[in-house]
């Protein structure tokens, strides 16, 4: 049987969202590839990941094309994840 194990959030509130010194800088190629790719499927299918202080573990590129353009971001936050979690690349 399938469980639940996690919620997927929406919003425009740009502010409530952390980088951390761990993610990558941002790359303009994974950034036109992310245009390309929302513009061919009209919308963000996968959600940044987040722990529960908003610092962004996974997505930072999807974060910053969406509060660019003034659309939703979408988010899961995933309690527990730590600086260890981040470094083994989760």
């Amino acid at each position: 049987m399938n469980k639940i194990i996690g919620n997927v959030y929406e919003t425009n509130d740009y502010t409530m969202f952390k980088f951390k010194e761990e993610n990558r800088i941002l790359d303009g190629l994974k950034v036109n590839a992310l245009i390309k790719q929302l513009k061919q499927d009209g919308k963000q299918l996968q959600p940044i990941i987040v722990n529960k202080q908003y610092e962004i573990f996974d997505g930072q590129h999807r974060y910053n094309y969406a509060k660019n353009n003034n659309l939703p971001i979408y988010y899961m936050i995933i309690p527990g994840l730590t600086k260890e979690d981040f470094d083994n690349g989760i």
